[in-house]
């Protein structure tokens, strides 16, 4: 894990004004922060909301008709995202440095030559530092069960990918707060620790006005990054010289501790879960030694009972007990043809090795 590399996020609640439209001096504020971070040595990596705001502030007195929400969502992220990656570029050069534009769906994390095509990507902008990548969803081409919940999603999955060690959500408010933080009597929440899930606030499922995540979707995107040992932290975007504070260890914002690391492929395999996946459905025998957790088991053709789908080797396949309970993920050995003519027979090769299983959690 890199000490010196860190995924920055952007709401777009913290890009836009009160008007809706981009707000140039914020934008100019963050990226000369990111450019100091850039030049006292840190890899950064942007992921910047703010695409359908753009293109909807872009096209306010435009006769525009849309037949559907994601239509309408598609038609005014494919105008605003080359409007906002404009922006960024213009207010880039006048520190030298350009940006390079990385569009992203659920697909390019479940599947494994597209996860590795841009973990190598990112780690090839990492060697010059006169490029700041800039991430968001391919809102253009994402379908339903292809899109984040929100960017929070987003920047947590590449700050697993990445191997950082912190990941920075900036809001527009300060932080965490122990009650609504509209009530009176509110107070700041400075650390959550992962590992006291009964200490934590209950959080308001409420959006902003111009974006899909809320507090609840940050906290549970923090939740994820921590199993894998990245500390977040959640500030406001508009605190004075807010980045290099928080990398100084200034207690700002709610700080959201680590739990636990996990390396190579089942850093992969841990989040990539789509309802759309093929599955297996395995024995109760074999059910209940995943359930134990006492020892590393791979998943052989006698212990599964049926399966679903179709899928190829090296593609991603869900694993299910009787009941229809999901268990976790794995890649499997073959493919569902050769899987087809094995199924249930003693002596035949691994389906899923273990290396290659990831469990959910409990």
């Amino acid at each position: 894990m890199s000490a010196k590399r860190v995924v920055i996020k952007l709401g777009s609640q913290t890009i836009l004004n009160e008007q809706g439209e981009l707000d140039i001096p914020q934008l100019e504020s963050i990226v000369a922060q990111i450019i100091g971070l850039k030049e006292a040595g840190y890899q950064v990596i942007l992921v910047s909301s703010g695409a359908v705001a753009t293109g909807r502030a872009n096209t306010k007195d435009m006769p525009l008709k849309y037949q559907n929400i994601i239509e309408q969502k598609q038609m005014l992220a494919s105008i605003g995202q080359a409007k906002l990656i404009e922006i960024y570029n213009n207010i880039l050069k006048k520190h030298g440095v350009i940006a390079a534009q990385i569009l992203l769906t659920k697909e390019d994390f479940r599947q494994r030559n597209h996860y590795l095509n841009t973990y190598n990507l990112l780690h090839g902008l990492f060697k010059n530092n006169k490029v700041l990548p800039i991430v968001n969803e391919n809102d253009v081409t994402s379908i339903n069960e292809l899109m984040f919940t929100d960017n929070d999603e987003l920047c947590a999955l590449i700050g697993i990918q990445m191997h950082v060690k912190q990941l920075i959500i900036l809001t527009s408010i300060d932080g965490v707060y122990d009650q609504n933080p509209t009530q009176t009597g509110a107070k700041l929440i400075s650390v959550l620790d992962i590992n006291q899930k009964e200490s934590w606030p209950k959080i308001s499922t409420d959006k902003t006005i111009y974006g899909r995540g809320g507090m609840l979707s940050k906290l549970a995107s923090a939740r994820k990054a921590a199993h894998f040992g990245i500390t977040t932290t959640i500030a406001n975007a508009r605190i004075k010289e807010v980045l290099p504070r928080l990398l100084n260890e200034e207690a700002i914002g709610t700080k959201i501790l680590p739990y636990k690391q996990d390396k190579g492929i089942k850093r992969w395999l841990a989040h990539t879960y789509s309802s759309a996946m093929p599955f297996v459905i395995i024995n109760e025998g074999i059910s209940a030694i995943f359930e134990k957790r006492e020892k590393a088991v791979s998943l052989l053709p006698v212990g599964i009972i049926s399966f679903e789908g179709e899928f190829t080797k090296g593609d991603l396949v869900s694993i299910r007990d009787e009941k229809g309970n999901k268990l976790g993920v794995g890649l499997a050995g073959y493919d569902s043809t050769q899987l087809g003519e094995v199924i249930g027979k003693r002596g035949q090769k691994v389906f899923i090795h273990y290396n290659k299983i990831a469990l959910f959690e409990e």
